[in-house]
């Protein structure tokens, strides 16, 4: 499932090319997403509006309108966007066709059909939607701050890689660059969230931005099939430390990376580094 870098990374893409576009139509080719879209509303909201800008939020793509309403996009687990001339052909499991008024398109492409596809109304030009209010901070925003993790850690029992996973706690610490961030810190994905140290707090704050840092400039992380609008791929799986290499010599001390489950996602970590 694409993470904030690779989101982050398809929201840069789609910026360079879509704002001042003025939407003429929306079509639905397939109604049911994570969410069932509703083609008659998407134009009701978004027809004949410019978009103004594009943002993310968490792994949420928001892209502003000249109005209170916005479109919210996800990419769920395999979407992908491309910008193209109308008369291009469909792709077979491309859902939704924006058109523009300059004779291109949008196009989401979305074979699992786990995305999200939807217009949502913003108090003020730039605001937030009612349904991301209860996230956490960003991971790379000031209120992410070196007490941030530490204050809000203390008495909890949760594991440490759950808890920094938990979009409640702070947004977009996905599976891959949890795991990558607590082996840059040193840090057992198994520890209690209560157990931290403040100065392992900090450090596991800085890595954490350290990561997502990295992986933003690397285009992200292509594991499956993730892409970036132009077809290219993200490249950060070649710093990969212990993400994907079960039994394979830690790069450190030589140990063998341990694969565990977490909360039903799959963690590795090497037992020797980190305690």
């Amino acid at each position: 499932m694409p993470e904030l870098p690779e989101v982050e990374t398809v929201c840069q893409a789609l910026l360079k090319h879509l704002p001042g576009k003025v939407i003429s139509e929306i079509i639905v080719r397939q109604a049911q997403l994570r969410n069932l879209l509703d083609e008659k509303e998407l134009n009701y909201a978004c027809k004949d509006k410019k978009i103004l800008n594009l943002r993310r939020r968490a792994k949420y793509i928001i892209v502003d309108l000249d109005t209170d309403k916005a479109l919210l996009l996800h990419l769920g687990m395999t979407g992908k966007f491309r910008v193209v001339n109308q008369k291009e052909e469909f792709l077979k499991h491309e859902h939704v066709i924006v058109n523009f008024t300059d004779g291109e398109s949008l196009r989401y492409e979305d074979p699992r059909r786990f995305g999200i596809f939807r217009s949502v109304t913003v108090p003020v030009s730039g605001g937030n939607p009612e349904c991301l209010e209860s996230l956490g901070p960003e991971p790379l925003g000031e209120e992410f701050d070196d007490l941030y993790l530490f204050k809000k850690s203390r008495k909890k029992t949760k594991p440490i890689k759950n808890f920094i996973m938990d979009n409640n706690v702070v947004v977009g610490v996905g599976n891959i660059y949890a795991a990558e961030a607590l082996f840059r810190a040193k840090i057992s994905p198994l520890r209690k969230s209560g157990s931290l140290k403040k100065a392992e707090s900090v450090l596991l704050k800085n890595k954490i931005q350290e990561v997502l840092a990295e992986a933003i400039k690397a285009g992200g992380t292509t594991i499956s099939d993730f892409q970036t609008p132009d077809g290219s791929e993200g490249y950060f799986f070649r710093e990969l430390a212990v993400y994907g290499r079960e039994e394979e010599p830690c790069l450190t001390c030589t140990s063998p990376i341990r694969r565990i489950v977490q909360a039903g996602r799959s963690t590795f970590y090497c037992k020797n580094c980190q305690k």
